[in-house]
C-alpha cells in the first residue's frame, strides 16, 4: 500500500495565500514598469536630476551653455548654474545746469546763456564719473 502524504490544511492555506500575494505584487510591478516605460516626465522631476547634471557638464565642455540653458528653460527645468547677464537700457536724465552770463538786463543775459550753453557746460556739472555717454541738449 502506498502512502500519500497529506499536508495539514493550515500550512497549505498559508502557502496559497503567500502565492496569491506574490502574484499580486508581481502584477503591480509589471504594471508600474509599463507605466514608467511610456510616461513623460516633467523637466523638474527628481528622477531626471542626473540627466540634467550630465547635460550641463557636456554643454560646459563643448561651450553650448546658452543653448543648453535655453533648452532647459523651454522644457520647464531649472538651469544648473548661475550666470551673469548684462543688459543695456536707454535712459533719459534730466538735470538743471547753471550758466553765468553778463549783460545789462536779465533778459539779455538769459539769451546769452542759452547761446553759450553746450556740451562742456553740461559735462562740467555732471556729478561723478560717467563713461560712454552722449550729451544731447535742448534749451
Amino acid at each position: 500500500m502506498t502512502t500519500t502524504e497529506i499536508l495539514p490544511i493550515d500550512p497549505a492555506i498559508r502557502a496559497l495565500g503567500l502565492l496569491r500575494q506574490l502574484t499580486s505584487e508581481r502584477e503591480a510591478l509589471r504594471a508600474e514598469n509599463q507605466r514608467l516605460k511610456h510616461k513623460t516626465f516633467a523637466a523638474g522631476d527628481p528622477r531626471l536630476e542626473a540627466f540634467w547634471e550630465r547635460s550641463a557638464e557636456i554643454a560646459e565642455d563643448e561651450d553650448f551653455c546658452s543653448d543648453y540653458e535655453d533648452i532647459v528653460e523651454r522644457m520647464g527645468g531649472t538651469p544648473r548654474r548661475e550666470r551673469e547677464f548684462e543688459f543695456e537700457f536707454e535712459v533719459n536724465v534730466s538735470m538743471t545746469v547753471s550758466v553765468t552770463a553778463t549783460a545789462y538786463t536779465e533778459r539779455s543775459a538769459e539769451e546769452i546763456a542759452r547761446e553759450e550753453i553746450g556740451r562742456y557746460e553740461i559735462e562740467e556739472q555732471l556729478p561723478g564719473q560717467f563713461y560712454d555717454y552722449e550729451v544731447g541738449y535742448r534749451v
